[in-house]
C-alpha cells in the first residue's frame, strides 16, 4: 500500500454478506473530501484490495468493466465519480479493504 501513488490515505474493511449487493451509484467522498479540503473529486481515487479469492456470485462492476474471477491481493479502482456497483450473490461473506485517497501529482 506504501508504494501507490496516493497520499491522504483512509482505509476500510468492508463486508458484504450473501444475498446484498450496493445497486448503481457514484461515490460522493463528503467526509472524505471535507477532511482534506477537496472541490475536485476527480482527484480523489478509490481503490478496492479483495481480500479471498472470487467466489461464485461475487462480482464488482466499475464503469462496465466486470470483476469476477480476482484472487486474493487483487485490485479495482476508480477515480471521481465513476458508476459502480458490488454484490454478493453467494452464500459466504464478500470482504474487501477500502483505500480512499488523493493521487500524488507528478
Amino acid at each position: 500500500v506504501n508504494s501507490l501513488p496516493i497520499k491522504n490515505s483512509a482505509y476500510c474493511i468492508h463486508c458484504l454478506t450473501p444475498g446484498n449487493f450496493l445497486p448503481t451509484h457514484s461515490d460522493l467522498y463528503g467526509y472524505y473530501a471535507k477532511q482534506n479540503n477537496i472541490e475536485d473529486l476527480n482527484k480523489i481515487i478509490r481503490i478496492i484490495v479483495f481480500l479471498d479469492d472470487a467466489v461464485p456470485g461475487h462480482l464488482l462492476i466499475v464503469d462496465n468493466n466486470c470483476y469476477t474471477n480476482y484472487k486474493k491481493g487483487d485490485i479495482a479502482y476508480w477515480t471521481g465519480q465513476t458508476a459502480h456497483l458490488a454484490a454478493n450473490l453467494s452464500e459466504v461473506n464478500r470482504y474487501t479493504l477500502q483505500i480512499t485517497g488523493t493521487l500524488i501529482d507528478d
